[in-house]
């Protein structure tokens, strides 16, 4: 897979924000608990891998993306297994569709036309990997929260800034990770590579005297340029 990698690319705020706080962690219809962990890492990466924004007769429709079971295997660490069940899980949510055969499968990101965010893409990348998502284990819930944290940051940055701003009691009220997680969770994503660092120094973004911390992810340089989503 060699496609060029971009500095950010656009993922649509809905539905996939309004689904993080019903993301647990456990098993169920037969799936490992570990489940919806993945499927939120293979939906960044298919996005990451796509060709590019959808212009045709078909709106719900924003990428497609076409991706092996090995490919998406070595790109995020996944097993075959749970990239099997990752997958499953995003058509149940409704986030993607399949096309083709299993030998020429196309995935197809869908959304509503509405909102989107940037997410950092190129800083990500090592000799054809995603290496935070390969350092995540999937072995208990901090994964999961780390991930959902991940993409709420990216969701609420305010686009004149680098950094991202939220409270522990925002994050709880908006992913459904226990505020007493919070902070376990935003460790984990910078010990992996995904969160880039976490200032604590009031400069009044915001007018009132407790501001939340500014949390800047790994590749924000890139968010407040113009290049990066291909057309």
């Amino acid at each position: 897979m060699n496609r060029k990698k971009k500095p950010w690319c656009a993922v649509p705020v809905e539905p996939l924000i309004a689904l993080l706080p019903s993301l647990k962690w456990r098993a169920e219809k037969g799936a490992a608990a570990s489940t919806n962990a993945a499927a939120l890492i293979l939906y960044v990466t298919l996005i990451f891998v796509a060709d590019g924004r959808e212009t045709d007769d078909e709106p719900t429709v924003l990428y497609r993306a076409r991706a092996t079971y090995s490919e998406l295997g070595t790109l995020t660490g996944l097993s075959r297994a749970l990239v099997a069940a990752g997958l499953k899980r995003l058509v149940e949510l409704n986030l993607i569709a399949n096309r083709g055969s299993k030998q020429e499968r196309v995935y197809l990101i869908l959304g509503n036309g509405g909102r989107w965010f940037k997410l950092p893409c190129l800083a990500l990348f090592d000799e054809g990997r995603i290496t935070p998502f390969r350092q995540l284990t999937l072995r208990g819930k901090l994964d999961l929260h780390a991930l959902k944290l991940y993409l709420y940051f990216a969701s609420v940055r305010d686009g004149r800034y680098q950094f991202s701003m939220a409270s522990h009691e925002v994050i709880h009220a908006r992913t459904g990770i226990p505020e007493s997680d919070v902070r376990r969770a935003h460790s984990l994503l910078t010990s992996v590579g995904l969160l880039a660092a976490i200032e604590r120094e009031y400069k009044g973004v915001v007018e009132k005297t407790n501001e939340p911390n500014k949390y800047y992810l790994r590749g924000h340089e890139a968010l407040t340029s113009s290049a990066g989503q291909a057309a």
